[in-house]
């Protein structure tokens, strides 16, 4: 396939989301509200201007194959890592919650808005993670309805269709490799939506009722 990823935005993105990768394992491993606050600040910035730009749905330009590789080999680990960051929030609202000082109520929510925006961080790295399989594969591994070559919203409308539906919509997954990908995607996200989803949600109620 001759489609590659826009060179605009590569470096730039790729700085972006290692500064997240940074402040999700100094939050994990530390626990602290500074490196919480630090790490959904990064996190909203970077999701809400990628959304915006994506909105847009600009064909990409070219890059080279060494910066497509790279891309296809750490795509994996801003979901992964997020994912660890999600689970530590909703370890800390649960927490959090039990206490009524003022502080740790504003804590849990703190928390639980970090859970969210985790949940967002790992279906946007998943959506990155179908966009370099689809074009590391010599054929279309990912096809989508109409003519037009795919773009970045529509790796992340397929993404987010997986992580809240567990269904593929409209979109044909055509090799082994997507439908791999597909299957982790899916397993990840019930699990995640069962437990920390849920439980961020319960904790936002019970701030909001208190």
């Amino acid at each position: 396939m001759s489609r590659v990823p826009a060179r605009g935005g590569f470096w730039v993105g790729a700085a972006a989301e290692l500064a997240i990768i940074v402040a999700s394992l100094v939050y994990v491993l530390s626990s602290e509200v500074w490196a919480l606050i630090t790490w959904e600040a990064l996190a909203a910035i970077y999701l809400a201007t990628g959304f915006a730009l994506a909105w847009n749905g600009e064909q990409p330009s070219r890059v080279s194959r060494s910066e497509l590789r790279m891309a296809a080999r750490w795509s994996w680990a801003l979901p992964l890592i997020s994912s660890f960051a999600g689970v530590n929030s909703a370890v800390l609202a649960l927490v959090a919650r039990h206490d009524a000082a003022q502080n740790d109520i504003a804590l849990s929510v703190a928390a639980s808005i970090g859970v969210v925006l985790s949940w967002g961080l790992l279906n946007t790295g998943f959506a990155q993670m179908y966009e370099a399989a689809d074009i590391a594969s010599e054929h279309d591994a990912i096809e989508f309805p109409g003519n037009d070559r795919p773009v970045f919203l529509n790796y992340l409308y397929f993404s987010f269709t997986v992580g809240t539906s567990f269904a593929t919509s409209d979109v044909t997954v055509k090799t082994l490799p997507a439908r791999r990908l597909v299957l982790i995607h899916s397993v990840l996200s019930f699990f995640y939506n069962a437990l920390v989803v849920a439980v961020a949600f319960q904790v936002l109620q019970h701030a909001v009722t208190t």
